[in-house]
């Protein structure tokens, strides 16, 4: 017996020392700290993610805090699930945040605490480890909006973070050896060692490109069987500890959304799929004449041949609506949803399991695909509720939001039920305005640009769509539109005082006016609800920065990484700041090191840490890192001087004209390019090129200095 319990032994020692010297990462999703409003509060865990993601794809937590202490008027729920839970793009405007005012308004008397703990990229095996951690927290409620993300979170399968679709003993192993110090440590070796190819940084949805899975693959019956097991635990954990469920199913968008991947049976012969490919063309040919009949046609003989290919179901149910054949057309539109062999959206089954969940474990269901579908136009989900695949516009979240309202209130079980605040209301009580309505937009032109939306079908009809709506939005948050918004959210927060993520919003508005001293304030307050809010720490150190005040902003960066040491952000400002006002180049690319695993594709972020190269005097480095910035951005000026100074040290003056004439090519309103060749011209002695550059820095900028001066010592040497 000895013998048997010595390793044990020996075991449990090793884990209580890795413990002690915080040698690993904490499994509770809630940590506790002190506040001067609220005492004890919990707070996230800004490293939970790393249990589940390889190092370099940790996904942030989104703040919150609540008490430890639950008052007896305090009605708290909690939200689960993943990023349209969340509330992505913007959190801040998310069906949770607008829940929580209608409650407020509906149950003044009561202390309403809904409480977000949804994350961007999980699913239901990360979701029932929160909820684990969620049992002890005194909610009365559990909202559950979640499925999305099965086939490529966490053991899904077509994941690119883990194993694909392993036995879920084998997950649920894996993730209790995480959950101690001592599994956290065997698994950083193993992956040292490990021959398995992960991605070692975050590239966006892009990364699941390359693991596309039809809708007949064994493995998605796996994920279906996972996602039923997880969700029977998640349920009971709510009941155990005495929260109400309220279940609900995944809204997606059927109708304005093409497929994001397609594959063809691999059972076709070449001649099948020769015809196949003929009839699609000769249908898109027709469908781009307007000649829907027969495209229809063209269509419909493709999938006689075959019919897995989600693109031509969703092609022919646009042109059966177009010619009027409503029933049919909207069958295919539901078919291109779940043949869609990249799959961002909760499918048809996994709803189905979500329904049949809730009816076997007498849980209360709110059946939203069904409400939002009833609400739109066919029956089917589109643009009017969702941004694009599954998250929500403004209208989509409060649409949720009141639907979640009227569930909650037969909870509650109150005898007059009142509906809902408006959207007006609730779009001021939360600092929801035109600027922030364009900014949404903005994020999502970015995101449309980059793989897989920009391989969609319709995409350029989608993009023209896009400009339409930002030049309205424009025309509506012009100069004074953020001026606006900062007077709105200040009398929004007179009337929700506590609201710390409006004062969040509020700084960072501040800040983008010039208005310093009130960012300051309202970062101070937010400490009083959350002593260490990622988002409100970050607005502190730019204000500090824009004042002048290097040396105190590099101190509140290196705080924000000493609770959130993985935040790219905070690194790379802190590496700057070291490397330019504290002349410590090793520090300096200590940080930026470990922000590479995110900055990978930022060209200021590889420009930095080749000046942090040359400091160190590794020129080739330098070198790699800013060819490295223009390779992503053509046009990235700052890096092309850097480029162009390091060879006119080495005397390689040719290099470094090479360098911004084809920078200036992309841009030709980049006005350091055309100084700087205009400088390396005159250092040559070839005035006609140095007057040329030197002319047309000053159309940009008739009074710049530099250019003046330039322009003199050409002046100056003709006369010679």
């Amino acid at each position: 017996m000895l013998s048997l319990l010595l390793p044990l032994v020996l075991i449990l020692i090793f884990e209580c020392f890795l413990r002690l010297t915080s040698a690993g990462i904490s499994p509770n999703f809630f940590l506790k700290e002190q506040t001067e409003k609220w005492g004890p509060v919990w707070v996230e865990n800004n490293l939970y993610t790393s249990l589940f993601f390889p190092k370099g794809l940790e996904r942030g937590v989104h703040g919150f805090s609540f008490p430890v202490q639950k008052s007896p008027d305090t009605l708290r729920i909690f939200v689960l699930g993943e990023s349209a839970a969340l509330g992505d793009p913007e959190p801040s405007f998310g069906f949770s945040r607008i829940l929580q005012v209608m409650l407020e308004k509906r149950f003044p008397e009561r202390k309403i605490e809904v409480v977000n703990l949804s994350i961007t990229a999980i699913n239901s095996h990360v979701i029932r480890e929160i909820a684990r951690c969620a049992a002890g927290a005194k909610a009365d409620y559990w909202i559950l909006y979640m499925g999305n993300n099965e086939v490529v979170g966490p053991y899904g399968a077509s994941t690119i973070f883990s194993s694909q679709t392993p036995p879920l003993w084998m997950v649920r192993t894996t993730i209790l050896l995480k959950r101690t110090f001592t599994g956290q440590l065997l698994f950083r070796i193993w992956g040292r060692f490990s021959s398995a190819e992960m991605p070692r940084r975050w590239e966006g949805m892009q990364m699941f490109l390359e693991k596309q899975v039809p809708w007949n693959d064994r493995q998605l019956k796996q994920v279906h069987k996972n996602f039923q097991a997880n969700l029977d635990v998640i349920l009971k954990e709510g009941n155990h500890c005495g929260a109400q469920m309220l279940l609900c199913t995944v809204a997606v968008n059927e109708h304005d959304f093409p497929p994001f991947g397609s594959l063809n049976n691999p059972a076709l012969s070449p001649e099948e799929f020769a015809q196949w490919r003929k009839e699609f063309d000769a249908g898109i040919a027709c469908e781009e004449r307007a000649d829907f009949a027969t495209a229809a046609t063209h269509y419909a003989k493709a999938l006689q041949i075959d019919n897995s290919y989600a693109e031509i179901h969703f092609r022919l149910a646009r042109v059966l609506e177009a010619a009027g054949n409503l029933p049919e057309s909207k069958s295919h539109y539901l078919k291109a949803r779940d043949l869609d062999t990249v799959r961002f959206r909760t499918d048809s089954i996994l709803n189905s399991i979500i329904r049949g969940s809730a009816e076997k474990k007498g849980v209360k269901l709110l059946d939203l695909a069904q409400i939002l579908a009833a609400d739109s136009p066919m029956g089917l989900i589109g643009e009017k509720t969702l941004l694009e695949h599954v998250h929500f516009t403004w209208d989509g979240n409060y649409q949720v939001a009141s639907n979640l309202y009227t569930a909650l209130e037969g909870l509650v079980d109150t005898k007059d039920a009142q509906q809902p605040i408006d959207s007006k209301e609730a779009s001021f009580l939360l600092g929801h305005n035109p600027h922030s309505e364009y900014l949404l937009w903005e994020e999502m032109k970015r995101r449309f640009r980059e793989e897989p939306f920009r391989s969609q079908a319709y995409q350029e009809a989608r993009s023209l769509q896009l400009e339409k709506r930002l030049n309205s939005l424009r025309a509506n948050a012009k100069s004074g539109a953020i001026h606006s918004a900062l007077q709105e959210t200040k009398r929004a927060l007179l009337q929700r005082p506590e609201d710390f993520e409006l004062r969040v919003y509020l700084a960072q508005l501040s800040d983008s006016v010039g208005d310093f001293d009130g960012a300051i304030e309202q970062i101070t307050q937010v400490r009083m609800f959350h002593p260490r809010h990622t988002q409100a720490e970050m607005v502190l150190g730019s204000v500090l920065e824009k004042k002048g005040d290097f040396e105190n902003a590099l101190r509140q960066y290196e705080y924000v990484l000493s609770f959130n040491p993985l935040l790219s952000e905070a690194l790379f400002k802190a590496a700057r700041l070291k490397l330019i006002f504290g002349n410590d180049p090793k520090g300096a690319w200590l940080h930026i090191k470990r922000a590479f695993n995110s900055l990978y594709d930022s060209p200021a972020a590889l420009t930095l840490a080749g000046d942090i190269s040359q400091q160190l005097n590794k020129v080739h480095s330098a070198e790699s890192f800013y060819r490295q910035a223009l390779e992503l951005e053509p046009s990235f000026g700052e890096a092309a001087v850097k480029l162009a100074g390091l060879y006119r040290k080495q005397k390689r003056d040719e290099s470094a004209i090479e360098v911004l004439t084809a920078c200036i090519e992309k841009s030709s309103s980049l006005l350091e390019i055309r100084l700087e060749l205009a400088d390396i011209y005159l250092s040559r002695r070839e005035t006609h090129n140095a007057l040329n550059q030197i002319e047309a820095a000053l159309r940009l900028s008739p009074n710049n200095p530099r250019a003046l001066e330039l322009q003199s010592r050409v002046l100056s040497t003709n006369r010679n």
